[in-house]
């Protein structure tokens, strides 16, 4: 079974966009899922499952309570897109057991093995601080204040 080329899933995407959600809107602070959702457009059911993910992969840490919520492990500048990816979609970029294997005698496969190591490397390279710089720049509007509830309180977890 052969792997797909370059491309990003709506998981890899949104997995992103989430997390850049906390680090742009929240700044440490927990948040609620629903709230995340709704910053950055995300069905709050596949947010559950992306949440789910990057959690096992030690990106995400939740909190219980009624000031509980998701956030970041890490500092966003410690946080790459690549780390996201991999934690939802593994290779951004993958390539085959026999294009590893033949790299070294075969030149179409050396190719694409050494574009693989590129494009993870590319998204190595952009952390979500980096994300965030270009939203400041690009004037995204933080919330500083957390929208209202409609509901009571929501626990995390």
């Amino acid at each position: 079974m052969q792997n797909q080329p370059v491309r990003l899933t709506s998981k890899g995407r949104y997995g992103v966009r989430a997390l850049f959600q906390l680090a742009y809107h929240h700044a440490g602070q927990p948040a609620q899922m629903r709230e995340v959702a709704a910053q950055g457009d995300i069905p709050v059911r596949f947010l559950e499952q992306i949440f789910h993910e990057l959690k096992r992969a030690g990106l995400l840490t939740a909190k219980r309570g009624p000031r509980g919520g998701y956030q970041l492990a890490r500092p966003p500048a410690q946080i790459t897109v690549g780390d996201v990816v991999r934690a939802l979609e593994g290779s951004a970029f993958a390539v085959t057991r026999a294009e590893e294997r033949d790299a070294g005698r075969d030149p179409i496969a050396s190719v694409f093995v050494a574009l693989s190591h590129e494009v993870e490397r590319c998204f190595d390279q952009i952390s979500l601080a980096d994300i965030c710089e270009k939203g400041e720049r690009l004037g995204v509007k933080k919330s500083g204040d957390k929208p209202p509830l409609e509901e009571g309180p929501e626990y995390a977890i």
